[in-house]
């Protein structure tokens, strides 16, 4: 594990949380949902900012028959519109503050450092620990995917989402916490409906 990931600390309002609910000692804290966090804001701003632009510039400054001219019209406000979407999304994520996973001997605390926080019980929570093959855009190849699906004391579903190596065992030690075996269910295919993700 890393020194980064070593060093991180329970928050207050984690501890306070925890021992309200009877957590016992801590054992460690995770950051969780980072590469999603920082990729979701720079694909918005990229949706909404960049990529529709160049579509109007043609719309407006180049001589293009009735049809060209609907094709880059449209093509511009749909990407202008999923950013719309995405931006305002991603944002409140990035506002919420850092996605926290801290263990603890009888439970966890998922929390987001400046949003919501749940005291989850390792033995009352509903958790599914699984991995499928993402089909990767333009390409032969797929990758490996891996998630966390916790089931919060309000009935949402939390994700948690694995990419690089830290991350995976990161995951995995919260699910061994949660009483799940070290590797995931493998799936078939990718499950949907996704959970909001933490």
């Amino acid at each position: 594990m890393s020194a980064r990931r070593l060093q991180r600390n329970v928050t207050e309002r984690a501890r306070l949380t925890a021992g309200d609910a009877g957590f016992g000692v801590w054992e460690r804290s995770l950051r969780v949902n980072e590469h999603l966090d920082k990729d979701g804001l720079l694909t918005g701003a990229t949706l909404l900012f960049v990529a529709p632009w160049p579509y109007f510039g043609l719309l407006l400054f180049l001589p293009m028959p009735w049809w060209s001219q609907a094709l880059c019209g449209a093509t511009g406000i749909m990407f202008f519109c999923w950013g719309l979407v995405q931006f305002p999304k991603a944002c409140r994520r990035w506002w919420s503050g850092q996605a926290l996973a801290h263990l603890f001997e009888e439970g966890a605390v998922l929390e987001r450092t400046r949003g919501r926080i749940f005291a989850l019980p390792y033995s009352s929570t509903a958790v599914e620990y699984m991995t499928w093959a993402e089909r990767i855009p333009d390409s032969d190849g797929d990758r490996p995917r891996t998630h966390l699906w916790i089931t919060l004391p309000d009935g949402q579903i939390a994700m948690l989402d694995a990419w690089g190596k830290q991350e995976l065992q990161d995951l995995e030690f919260i699910a061994r916490r949660c009483g799940l075996p070290a590797a995931p269910r493998a799936l078939e295919k990718e499950p949907l409906p996704t959970p909001q993700l933490w």
